[in-house]
């Protein structure tokens, strides 16, 4: 039997729910209004970044910081309300996370504002299956998935009294396998996601469903 004290992390877009429509519709609202080119909904390497590294990219680095202000909070405005709408967990993430929940401590670590991750759980009623859901906690402040990392296991350490194990990290893109082999944990590649191919080959192991994660958690 597993222990409540092993923790698996997870990140969030592209691993627990599928929120591309969300995220794309949103970042073009925002360049239109802005004068720049809107995006295709190809743009799937977008979707794991923070918001303004999103938009620097988005607009091949030619926002200015002014803009980037105005952009950030209109993008912040129109997510809260597209979000909830045009999100959703992927296929079988409810049923996965409520069995590895009785074995495991579950985590969120995201790159998305910690405040909106908390508010789309929420909605989605995915919360109930977390200890804790861990984002940025400011918008321009960026920080590393190792660094989030980090910051959850003395969080829920502090729960635990300083006697929790994190074991793995799930994730769609190739910082989340860096993040874990970083922090020392086994790194699972969520092969449903938004990494391009062969972006996870260097994971420790490779999910291809959601419901591979019990294969993988299970053993």
């Amino acid at each position: 039997m597993k222990s409540h004290n092993e923790i698996i992390a997870f990140d969030m877009d592209g691993v627990l729910v599928d929120s591309k429509n969300s995220i794309i519709n949103s970042l073009n609202h925002v360049l239109i209004e802005l004068e720049f080119s809107a995006l295709d909904h190809s743009r799937i390497d977008l979707i794991g970044l923070t918001i303004a590294e999103m938009l620097s990219k988005a607009t091949n680095n030619l926002i200015s910081q002014s803009q980037m202000l105005i952009a950030i909070t209109k993008y912040r405005s129109q997510n809260d309300i597209l979000g909830p709408s045009q999100t959703h967990p992927y296929t079988d993430i409810p049923q996965v996370l409520e069995r590895l929940a009785k074995s495991y401590g579950l985590i969120v670590v995201t790159s998305k504002l910690q405040r909106s991750a908390i508010q789309l759980l929420k909605h989605l009623n995915l919360d109930q299956y977390f200890l804790d859901i861990f984002g940025l906690q400011a918008d321009g402040v960026t920080e590393s998935k190792d660094a989030t990392l980090i910051r959850a296991q003395a969080k829920i350490d502090s729960l635990m009294n300083g006697s929790s194990e994190f074991v793995a990290l799930v994730g769609d893109k190739k910082s989340d396998i860096q993040a874990a082999h970083i922090y020392g944990i086994h790194s699972v590649g969520a092969l449903w996601g938004y990494g391009a191919d062969g972006e996870l080959d260097d994971a420790d192991f490779l999910a291809h469903q959601p419901l591979n994660l019990l294969e993988i958690f299970e053993k």
